[in-house]
């Protein structure tokens, strides 16, 4: 059986962080966290916070502020 985070798919998952987060579909690289989350290398968390703290995520100072601002 596929692992599965918050009822969804790994890949879903992993698709809908870069939909609200980044406001995109996953590119290649994304790949990467879907197998890190798959083995357990990486946790949600881990990705979750690898995206909010990238370059692109920084570049959005405004949406990045909203949500740092709504996660604290």
């Amino acid at each position: 059986m596929d692992r599965t985070i918050a009822g969804l798919a790994v890949d879903e998952f992993v698709g809908l962080l870069y939909q609200n987060f980044l406001r995109r579909d996953p590119d290649p690289a994304a790949q990467d966290k879907v197998e890190r989350l798959r083995s357990g290398v990486s946790s949600a968390e881990d990705v979750i916070e690898e995206i909010l703290s990238s370059e692109e995520f920084g570049s959005r100072e405004d949406d990045a502020r909203l949500m740092r601002d709504q996660t604290q």
